[in-house]
């Protein structure tokens, strides 16, 4: 089975296809078993995105063998673009990197993550934030662009334990 993936905004895209693990990402979603909407709105939100999967009328997530039926990825792009001036770094390495936390809850052991209430939430997310990290990472010195702190802290509000900065990279790459 392969997704229905359909992006109503081509930027995403293109932002993602500019990396390596970028375009590992655009053949995730194309092959998922999850139809994938990518819906940005100009909105600021308190993170840079949300997964939002279809329900059924009692309001229960729509399944099929374990992964979303459909889900609607909503790229607050108002949040993107400040997070992007606050580290000085362009908002498509941000939106790529969201982008790339955004499809990790698609996976079967993620969505287990997702919905497992006995889990912290650093159990839950710590590997979608070092995803995060990882991205930026990667889009900086595939681009070759100067790596700082700023790439290793996902700067996040809503889970600041989350944040990471990986020392070895950090001493190796810093320019």
């Amino acid at each position: 089975m392969k997704s229905d993936f359909i992006s109503n905004y081509s930027e995403s895209l293109s932002d993602l296809s500019k990396t390596k693990h970028g375009r590992k990402c655009i053949s995730f979603l194309n092959r998922c078993y999850t139809s994938v909407y990518i819906n940005p709105t100009n909105e600021n939100g308190n993170q840079n995105s949300l997964v939002i999967p279809s329900c059924d009328e009692n309001n229960y997530v729509k399944m099929n063998n374990g992964v979303c039926e459909s889900v609607e990825i909503k790229p607050f792009m108002e949040s993107i673009r400040n997070k992007a001036n606050r580290d000085n770094v362009d908002v498509d390495e941000i939106l790529g990197a969201t982008l790339i936390v955004e499809a990790g809850h698609l996976k079967k052991t993620q969505i287990s993550k997702d919905y497992n209430e006995k889990l912290s939430e650093e159990s839950k997310y710590y590997s979608l934030y070092n995803q995060y990290v990882d991205y930026r990472y990667n889009y900086r010195k595939e681009l070759k662009q100067p790596i700082n702190e700023t790439v290793f802290n996902n700067s996040s509000q809503i889970h600041p334990k989350l944040n990471r900065i990986n020392s070895k990279r950090k001493m190796q790459y810093v320019k």
